[in-house]
């Protein structure tokens, strides 16, 4: 079983060389390496991400889903 190690990541090459068992191994101990280094967005990215996916969905932006997106960011806030 591989492990990931970010002093040693491995290679394209490498990656496409490891069976699908090694590869999601690899790629979750990865993730969650990288997990110690992320934090939630801000109320003001959450608001402006949930507007660029309606525009891009194309859906109105409503003022429920600046409600819910003001919601999820003070819940986040709150967590963090």
């Amino acid at each position: 079983m591989i492990t990931y190690n970010p002093n040693q990541e491995l290679t394209a090459n490498e990656l496409n060389a490891l069976d699908e068992k090694d590869f999601f191994a690899y790629i979750d101990a990865k993730a969650n390496h990288l997990k110690q280094f992320t934090k939630p967005l801000s109320e003001h990215h959450t608001k402006h991400y949930s507007a660029m996916d309606a525009a891009i969905s194309g859906r109105e932006y409503t003022e429920e889903h600046y409600k819910t997106a003001k919601q999820i960011a003070k819940q986040n806030s709150y967590e963090y």
